[in-house]
Formats: structure tokens, C-alpha cells, sequence
């Protein structure tokens, strides 16, 4: 668990300087937690470090705009972000209609067959 009263040192010098160190020091801080959220949509057809990744950015985004003097603590305003991101990636990247799994394992080894089918015909 990160200290409060370093938090909010760390988020003050950040907002003062907006040093990309202090930046990327506080992300490393809140990877576990980028993490923890990531692997909440694991299982569901992304791989988990593509998953990582969007939860990871989204984390570098949260704390260039979470404003210290809101009151609130960075986590608090950093998972509402950090899910709504990996939720939009799924809206984006995935099956925009419901597609039953056999299908989807069928449209899987089309592309293969059809490499084969190139290279016999």
C-alpha cells in the first residue's frame, strides 16, 4: 500500500514541475493496481498483456490528469479510468455483435484452410 503522505507529495511535485520522471515514478508506483484491473478482463478473448498495456496507459493518462487538491485519494479516480479504457478496448477491438463460441473457433481456421487451399489450387 503507497504511504498517503507520499502520494501526495509525489502528485504536488508532479503538478508543480511536471517532471516526466516524477511521472513515470508514480506509474511505477500504481502498476500493480493497472495490473489487478487488467486481469479482471482476463480470459475474454484479448491476451493479458495487450490488456496490460491498455491498462497501462491508461494509468499515464490518469495521472497527468488527476488534480491533487480534488481531496480524493489517485486510486479512487484512477479505476474508473483505467476500467473504462479496457472496456472501450473491447467495444473497439473485439465481436461487436454476440458471436457463439463455435463460430468464433470456426472463423479462427478459415484463414489457415484458406492459405492451404491457395498453395494446393
Amino acid at each position: 500500500m503507497i504511504d498517503r503522505g507520499d502520494e501526495d507529495a509525489l502528485f504536488a511535485e508532479y503538478a508543480a514541475r511536471r517532471d516526466v520522471t516524477v511521472r513515470n515514478n508514480i506509474v511505477e508506483r500504481y502498476t500493480g493496481l493497472a495490473i489487478a484491473l487488467a486481469r479482471r478482463f482476463e480470459n475474454r478473448g484479448e491476451p493479458l498483456e495487450d490488456l496490460i498495456q491498455v491498462a497501462s496507459m491508461a494509468l499515464v493518462g490518469a495521472v497527468e490528469r488527476f488534480d491533487p487538491n480534488q481531496g480524493a485519494a489517485f486510486s479512487s479516480f484512477a479505476t474508473p479510468t483505467v476500467l473504462g479504457e479496457l472496456k472501450r478496448h473491447f467495444r473497439d477491438k473485439t465481436w461487436s455483435v454476440k458471436v457463439p463460441r463455435g463460430i468464433k473457433e470456426l472463423h479462427l481456421r478459415i484463414g489457415p484452410a484458406v492459405a492451404e487451399l491457395h498453395a494446393t489450387l
